[in-house]
């Protein structure tokens, strides 16, 4: 498996690290359509990562934290409509124009569906993105995703176009 280390800082003794592609293609955040709690999303990962060791303890990836690895400054989930979403590359809701492989952040959204036309490097017809944390702050039936567009958004939580991407957080110290 090939894992990304993303917000990480010297003084920390843990690093947090994300999957390069789903382990689960398509699956709804919630297919009752309420985002109160994650329901098919969950269960999945958990079925997805039931073989790992449970110290790596897999969860999913919040809005917040990508928003901190591309620098979108002012953003907070819980306070974020679905008018806030944007794009990796320049933090707006205006489209990059980019090739294959020229995003900079392509490994935020490898292995989705025609996201070559976006600047990620490897595109995977299966699924749309992956499913994150965090239920919509403003609307009862949204959750948020990374798309293949490069871009955090929120979408109808019972759609099943996204699927599941692992994240952990794992002790430096097992790294050497």
């Amino acid at each position: 498996m090939k894992w990304y280390a993303f917000n990480d800082s010297e003084s920390s003794n843990k690093v947090n690290a994300i999957l390069d592609h789903n382990t689960t293609a398509k699956v709804p955040w919630n297919s009752s359509g309420s985002n109160d709690q994650m329901v098919e999303a969950k269960e999945a990962l958990i079925k997805d990562t039931k073989t790992w060791n449970s110290s790596l303890q897999p969860r999913f990836i919040d809005a917040n934290e990508i928003a901190k690895i591309t620098g979108k400054t002012g953003f907070d989930v819980a306070v974020s409509g679905e008018d806030n979403w944007f794009y990796f590359e320049n933090n707006t809701q205006t489209a990059p124009s980019l090739s294959q492989g020229q995003a900079k952040y392509k490994w935020l959204f490898d292995y989705t569906n025609n996201c070559t036309e976006n600047g990620c490097a490897i595109s995977d017809s299966s699924t749309e993105g992956y499913w994150l944390i965090n239920s919509s702050a403003t609307l009862i039936n949204r959750a948020w995703a990374v798309y293949k567009y490069g871009t955090v958004n929120d979408d109808l939580a019972e759609y099943d176009n996204c699927g599941v991407r692992p994240a952990i957080t794992i002790l430096k110290s097992l790294l050497s």
